[in-house]
Formats: C-alpha cells, structure tokens, sequence
C-alpha cells in the first residue's frame, strides 16, 4: 500500500475537552503466517493476581514573590536615544542600519555564530565591555539541568530494566503461545509474542536469533524500524484488518543519535509508546490481556515486572506527564472489577467477559492527541482508545496543535511553534500569525478562542502535575505583556517579539529532550586577563526568573522520589537556583532604579565562568566534558502532516548577539552585549526527520533554512 492509499485512510476526530490528564480490526495474522483458530478455549490452572499501585506521590510548587515598582523611573532612558550619549557603541561593528534600530529601539539583535552563550559572555569579559545577562541564557541551564537528569536516568537506569522487563516477558510470552496452541486464543498469544520478539530486537545489544514461529510477523516490522519507513502495515499488529503504522517515528533523534544503547532504548520505548491495540478490536482487546497477565505475574531482575515498569513510567511521568492512553494501571483496575481472582487464558477467552471489561474500559476518558492513521468518517474516539504498554503522552502543546489542525480547522495541515504562545494569551504572537495568514483558516479563531478560555482556567495545581507543563507556565510568565514598569526599550513590539523568539528556543529545546515521551498531534488529512570594574546587567524578567526558581524547585523536590545516578546535577540544581534568586533580585532593583550593592556588581563579573562550568558539568562523557563539544544548536520534529509527507521541524542555531542601551550605574547610559536563541521553523521529509548532527552539519555548511520572516523585527 503506497502512502496515498494509506492517508486515504483517515478520518475525522472530535477530541475531548481539556480535562488534566488520566494517566492517561482484528483476528489474523501476517501473510504466509495464516493460523487457523480453534474454537476451544484454553486451559489454564494458574490465574493471575492483579495488583495495582499507583504513583503515590506529588511534588509541591512554590511561587516566589515578585516585587515590582509602580512605574520605572530610571532617566536617561526614553526613546529615542541619543546613541552619542552612550558609552562603548564604538567598541563594535554595528551597520548604520543596526544602528538607527538601537537607537528607535534600545536594542538590537546581530546574527553571530557562537556554539554556547558562554563564548558570548566571554567575548565581553576578555574585551573589558559590559554584558547582557539574558533570560535566554539561563532558559538554556535550566534545559541542560533538565537533559542532563533524562540522559543519566535512561543510560543507567532505565535501559537495563526496560532490556529486563523486555527478555523476561518475551520468554513468558513464549510459553504462553504454547499454552495457547490449538485453541481460540493462538492467534492473539502468537501476536502477543512476536510484539515482545520484535521488543527484544530493538533493545538488546546482541538480540537471540528469532523463533521461526514468530519471524513472519517479526521480521517484516523490524526491517521497517531499522529503515525508518514510511507509513505502512505492521505485521505485528495486524489481524483480518491491516493496522497502519509511522516507522518513520523509529529514527533515533534528540539525544537518543549520539550512542548504540540510546538508539535501542529509543526504538523500543517509541514501539512501546505508539502500538495501540484498540478497544475496537476483539484480537487486539484480548492481546493486551494477555500483555496485563504476563506483565503481573512475570520477574525481572528479581523484580515484578510491574515494579520496574513502574520505576520508569513514574519518573518519566513526573518529568513529562503521564500517558494519552490507558495502560498497565487503568487495565489493571478493570481486569480486577470483571474478573476478580479467575484472570486466566480460558476467562480471557470467555466472550461475555470481554464486552463486560470493553464496556468498563469504554467508561475511561480516550486520547485527546492523535498520533495514528484511522478510516475516513469514523469517530476517533470510538477507534483510536486503547491499551499502550508504556504509552507517550499528553503534552498541553500538543493539544493544542491538535485543536488547530484539520478537521477542527478546515484545511490547516501543518501546525506553527507561535498557536502555542497565541493559545497561552499571548497577542503579539497571534498579530503574527494573522499576519501570515494562518488565522484565515475556517475555524481557527473560534478554536482559539476556546483554546485561551480552558487554558487561562488551569490551575497552579493543573500547571504543576508535571515539569514538561510548568515549563510551559514558565514561558508564559516570559512572554507576558510588559508595561511602564519595565524599561521604555521592553515596551517596544521589537522586544515582544524578542521575548517569543526566546520563548519558541527554549520551546525547542523541551521538545528536543522530551521527543521520544511526548506524543506528537497529526492532522486529520484532506485525503582569562584582568578587568577593569563594569556594571553589567541583569534583562529585567523578575517573572520570569521567579518561575524559573519554582521549575527547579519542583524539579529538585519531585526527582527527590527517584535514584538520579549523578548527585552532581542536585547540586547545580542549588547553584542555579542560588544564581536565580540573586539575578530575581537584581532585576526588582533596576526595575526600581536603585543601585546595586559593590558586591552584587561584583558577583555578576563571574556569570561567564559560572556558565561555562555547568556545561561542563551537563556534558556527556563521549563528549569528555569540554566545553564547546556540543554546540546548543539542535532540533526536534513535533508534528507531522500525512499528506504531504512532511515533519515540522523546530530548532534553535548559533548563539546571537543582543546589544541593549543599560544604565551605567553612574548616571550614564551604556551598550550591553549578550546572548540569545536563533529559532528556526521549517517543513522536512517526514522519512528524514532531522537528528542534531544532521543539523549542526547544515549549519555548518551554511545549509539552514532562513529564520521566519518575523524575527526581522528585531533581528538585524
């Protein structure tokens, strides 16, 4: 089936309202492996004990105060500014052009190429000129922090429990097949195995060669994993009715390109996270009983299984949020209420009891993301709920792209990084969106409308049950509105725009870490020296400074339940927040007009040296902790339209310099440098979805795409 048949195949979805997360074809087998079916049922004597445990705890989110002026008062500083009147404009290579922006504006932002901010914040330093302290720049420690944590757990952690959880079940279910062999539950049970045959493929290092029982199935959906392939039938998967399946999804990308090990964890997890065996379908309904009995009575490790799927799903849920779909929890509460202490192979066979565990299943809320391929004209909901065995999920952002997609916005194929800061309330982004043409589509603003109104009635609670959503609280606080309390310069449409540029990189960088866990939206388709002493300056975003603070906190507070392999990172977790309080109050007192302390002055001289050692701290080892071996610039795909076989791709490049006209601290003006994102948003190949080492090679050869035409409005 070529691709055009396949996205024929689609159909419309009505997803459900924002309500904050629940956890979350049939019969058959693959060509040339045809079973035929008996209709006695199996004979088990050894029910399974179902016992579920949930996650059981919760980190608290604590706001730290912001203390804001009435207005700012500080002289010298209405536009337009007399850049004569400014000391060290002389010090650099501005064009006129640059120049007459910096004196309209107050600042401007200069193309550069450095690899990390600390190269910028260098420069300054080793040159005796002033610098800039972005919230651009600390937005990149907390995702290093943030990386750092995700990369340590999974490498040390997590992989070898996964490879545990995966050989144990694929020996059991082994057995099970053969328990099952001659009756009416072969079909689902040799289906049952050959999904963990193709699991234990992907993640271990030297795999056993496959059973000839299962390899027809295997065989053909591990030849597309490997190739990436484009959306086509999974063997695995499918009974009497073909089930569709993305391999192009199974390219490794984020951190998950840079070793062996990571490229199989992320192959099977993404195997774990995308196979849907739907409520729809008898077969597959029985097939994830099967996977619920193997997965509560089978050890690993000498462990439960359940246990170790609990130590990687509870962490990573804290981290991103718990799954779009049902899984091992919700199925196991059900399984208990309809068959109690006789979950056995010939119950699960048992007809009357599947439609009593389907209705009670149906009762459950259905994904609220689409990432699969379904018919034309059906209700998503009817046939997209199902059982993911370690399912991807819900993420706010996604949600919303989903909400402005086709159907719900007629004829809109692609989402933009900006619908999310227009749905979080901000309005410059939208202007930019109208602007280009996006809000023209059918719909999309009564979509919009109902998108502000759910998310403006989250609560602190509602933004806090994951560090993936209040990061996006975070960015919210970054891209508010600034009014007469910040400097005239802040006040500019330039600087609001700055703001959703540094919003959109740091949004970059969330979905560059949190590409193989968070589920991506998919349209319904149409078919060294000595320094002299300087005042530097802090970017006056107290908001945003103080909602970093609560990120680490909650961050800090909530991994405090889980093993983190490198204590180191806690520690540069205090630092940065030591670091945050001192530049939250930095900012209130210029904000205030009033001068900083000899040793506040004083402390800012280190910020370069500062940064440049956590890097160091966040680097991988392959990368033997230098800094400068990893560039910041990288890339995430976050969605993808099927009919034009095309990915979204978001990513942020080199390091920019931001010049900004700050006080002196003597009653003179001065220019400032520092660093910020460049943001990049483009279409690619879906069946070449980016990897940072394709990207930073396309930097390097200057093959980059142009940014989006709206950052020439401060972007000179």
């Amino acid at each position: 089936m070529n691709l055009n048949d396949a996205t024929a195949k689609l159909s419309a979805w009505a997803l459900a309202t924002l309500v904050m997360v629940l956890a979350g074809c049939s019969g058959g087998s693959a060509p040339g492996n045809e079973i035929i079916e008996s209709p006695d049922p199996p004979v088990d004597t050894n029910p399974v004990q179902i016992t579920v445990v949930d996650q059981g705890f919760s980190a608290q989110y604590e706001e730290f105060p912001v203390r804001l002026p009435s207005a700012y008062s500080v002289s010298g500083m209405e536009l337009p500014i007399d850049l004569a009147n400014v000391d060290y404009v002389d010090s650099y290579e501005l064009s006129q052009n640059q120049l007459d922006f910096l004196s309209v504006n107050g600042f401007v932002a200069v193309p550069a190429a450095y690899d990390e901010f600390f190269n910028s914040y260098h420069w300054c330093l080793n040159r005796d000129l002033p610098f800039f302290i972005t919230t651009d720049s600390m937005l990149h420690v907390y995702h290093l922090l943030f990386a750092k944590i995700l990369r340590d757990m999974e490498d040390q952690l997590f992989y070898p429990r996964l490879a545990a959880i995966t050989s144990a079940l694929e020996d059991n279910a082994k057995l099970q097949y053969l328990e099952t062999v001659g009756t009416s539950l072969e079909a689902e049970a040799l289906h049952t195995w050959a999904y963990f045959a193709l699991a234990e493929q992907l993640v271990l290092q030297e795999p056993p060669s496959l059973d000839g029982t299962v390899a027809g199935l295997v065989e053909p959906d591990l030849e597309n994993v490997l190739a990436h392939s484009a959306m086509t039938q999974s063997a695995v998967l499918t009974f009497n009715v073909e089930y569709l399946e993305d391999f192009s999804q199974y390219k490794p990308r984020g951190h998950y390109s840079r070793s062996e090990q990571r490229k199989r964890y992320f192959r099977t997890m993404m195997w774990y996270g995308r196979a849907n065996l739907r409520l729809q379908s008898a077969d597959e309904t029985r097939m994830a009983l099967l996977i619920n009995r193997l997965s509560y009575s089978t050890q690993a490790a000498d462990s439960a299984v359940t246990d170790l799927w609990s130590s990687i799903y509870d962490p990573t849920a804290f981290l991103v949020g718990n799954a779009d779909d049902l899984g091992i929890r919700e199925y196991g509460t059900i399984i208990s209420d309809v068959y109690g202490e006789n979950f056995t192979l010939a119950a699960i066979a048992d007809d009357a009891k599947l439609t009593q565990f389907t209705a009670a299943a149906r009762e459950l809320p259905g994904p609220q993301i689409n990432s699969m391929f379904v018919d034309p004209g059906a209700d998503l909901d009817e046939v997209t709920q199902g059982f993911r065995f370690m399912g991807q999920r819900f993420v706010l952002d996604a949600y919303v792209f989903q909400e402005l997609l086709n159907e719900k916005v007629s004829g809109r194929m692609m989402p933009n990084g900006l619908d999310v800061f227009a749905a979080l309330g901000n309005d410059p982004a939208y202007q930019i969106l109208e602007d280009l043409g996006e809000t023209s589509y059918p719909n999309y603003d009564t979509q919009m409308t109902g998108l502000r109104t759910k998310i403006d009635a989250l609560t602190l609670e509602d933004w806090s049950q994951s560090v993936y959503f209040n990061w996006l609280y975070m960015l919210e606080g970054l891209v508010q509105p600034k009014d007469n309390v910040y400097p005239p310069f802040m006040r500019t449409d330039a600087w609001a725009v700055k703001d959703i540029q540094a919003g959109l990189g740091s949004w970059a960088e969330l979905k560059h870490d949190t590409i193989l866990y968070a589920k991506q939206a998919m349209p319904v388709p149409t078919c060294g020296p000595s320094y002299d002493f300087l005042t530097h300056y802090v970017e006056p975003s107290p908001l945003a400074y103080s909602r970093m603070l609560s990120l680490i906190k909650l961050t800090k507070d909530g991994m405090a339940n889980y093993e983190i392999p490198d204590p180191r990172v806690i520690n540069s977790m205090d630092a940065t927040t030591t670091l945050l309080e001192a530049l939250l109050e930095i900012a209130e007192l210029e904000l205030e007009g009033t001068a900083l302390s000899e040793q506040q002055a004083s402390n800012l001289i280190g910020f370069p040296e500062w940064y440049e050692y956590l890097v160091v701290l966040c680097a991988d080892s392959e990368y033997g902790g230098e800094p400068g071996d990893e560039p910041a610039a990288l890339i995430a795909d976050v969605a993808t339209n099927p009919d034009s076989g095309e990915a979204l791709e978001v990513a942020t490049g080199p390091i920019y310099d931001i010049y900004v006209v700050t006080p002196d601290g003597n009653g003179d003006l001065q220019l400032s440098r520092g660093g910020i994102f460049s943001y990049y948003e483009f279409p690619w190949p879906a069946s070449d979805r980016l990897t940072d080492e394709q990207w930073r090679e396309m930097i390097k050869n200057g093959e980059q795409p142009d940014q989006p035409a709206w950052t020439e409005g401060f972007i000179k």
